[in-house]
C-alpha cells in the first residue's frame, strides 16, 4: 500500500479527524472535475481486485453510460480475503480518505446515493465511518452504512 495513504496520524493516536484530513490532503475536487476522473482511471491501467481484474475505467465509463442519475457507488468493505486488513485499516485510521473516494466516483458516475458496507465484525472501523460520516457537511448524496 502507497505510504502516503497511510501516512498522518499513527495507529495508536486513532482515526483521523476530518480537519486534519482536510489539512494533511486538501480538498476533494468540486464536481466540476467530476468528467476528468475517469479518463484519468483509464490511462492509470488500475485493474479491479476481484478475481477478473477488470479495468476500473472501463468499468466507471459504462455507468457513467448508463446511470442518468439512477446509480449507487458501493463501498465494499467486506474484507472478503481472509488475510487481508486492509478495508478496515481504511475504513478505521482514513475513514475521509474512504469517503473521499466513494464522493469522487459518485460524481464521476452520476450516482446519486452511496452505500458503505462494513463487515459485521470489524465494529472499529464502522464506528470510524460513523463518526466521519457525522464529521462532514460536503456529502451531497444519500448514504446508507450497512
Amino acid at each position: 500500500m502507497d505510504a502516503r495513504l497511510l501516512a498522518g496520524p499513527t495507529a495508536e493516536a486513532g482515526p483521523e479527524s476530518f480537519p486534519a484530513h482536510r489539512a494533511r490532503l486538501g480538498a476533494i475536487p468540486d464536481r466540476a472535475a467530476a468528467p476528468a476522473v475517469t479518463p484519468i482511471l483509464e490511462a492509470s491501467g488500475l485493474l479491479g481486485r476481484g478475481g477478473a481484474g477488470f479495468p476500473v475505467g472501463t468499468k466507471w465509463r459504462s455507468v457513467a453510460g448508463r446511470s442518468a442519475g439512477d446509480a449507487a457507488v458501493l463501498v465494499n468493505g467486506a474484507e472478503g480475503e481472509p488475510l487481508s486488513s486492509k478495508d478496515r485499516t481504511l475504513m478505521r485510521l482514513r475513514p475521509h480518505l474512504v469517503i473521499d473516494g466513494a464522493l469522487l466516483a459518485a460524481d464521476a458516475v452520476g450516482a446519486d446515493r452511496i452505500a458503505f458496507y462494513v463487515g459485521s465484525a470489524h465494529r472499529d472501523a464502522r464506528a470510524s465511518l460513523q463518526h466521519a460520516l457525522r464529521e462532514r457537511r460536503d456529502v451531497n448524496v444519500p448514504v446508507k452504512l450497512l
